[in-house]
């Protein structure tokens, strides 16, 4: 038997995963100051916020491109009805680290664009 892969050792992939995004939302109550002014004058923490300028929120789960990472090992698993193509990248760890398929793996950013775009197209879709 005769395997190919899509990617060799030490080669620069671009890879995608489905995720949230986490982001900074400003307090619009105190304008991100983290505080109010009374009609006395007095200064108090804003009641929105306690104080913070604003809080952590989540974009919603979507397709995005990770980064370009380096192919450190190539894995198969053969059976009688499939053939699974899977890789471990040096940056998130070999033989325990995270396990990345062949489809989610790409070698431009471009194309990895691309693919996120047509996946999260298909989500808003269904």
């Amino acid at each position: 038997m005769r395997l190919n892969t899509k990617f060799d050792l030490n080669a620069h992939v671009v890879a995608i995963r489905s995720q949230q995004k986490e982001y900074w939302a400003r307090c619009e109550f105190c304008d991100a100051k983290g505080e109010i002014t009374g009609v006395s004058g007095k200064i108090r923490p804003c009641p929105e916020c306690g104080g913070r300028a604003g809080r952590k929120e989540w974009e919603p789960q979507a397709w995005r491109v990770v980064g370009t990472m380096t192919v450190g090992q190539v894995r198969f698993a053969v059976t009688q009805l499939t053939l699974a193509e899977e890789y471990m990248l040096v940056e998130t760890g070999i033989g325990s680290g995270q396990v990345w398929k062949a489809r989610d793996l790409f070698a431009t950013v471009a194309e990895a664009e691309a693919a996120c775009a047509e996946r999260n197209a298909v989500a808003v879709a269904a």
